[in-house]
């Protein structure tokens, strides 16, 4: 699912994607919008270094949801 959410954001080309997944009572949420705040330019997101770092992002948060205590 990470790798899809990285292409899917690669090509957006400055549209916002929302995304949440959740399981009992975690939440993992990507809003582009909010990391091109972050970045100062949507136009980053394209970029392979950011993507880099989106996909192991989202890794890391879903598996945060997934793992349970």
């Amino acid at each position: 699912m990470a790798e899809m959410l990285r292409v899917l954001v690669g090509g957006l080309n400055g549209a916002r994607l929302c995304f949440s997944y959740a399981c009992d009572d975690k939440t993992f949420t990507l809003d582009t919008q909010v990391i091109a705040q972050e970045l100062g330019d949507s136009t980053w997101l394209a970029d392979p270094q950011v993507l880099t770092w989106l996909g192991g992002y989202v890794r890391e948060g879903l598996e945060k949801v997934r793992n349970v205590s």
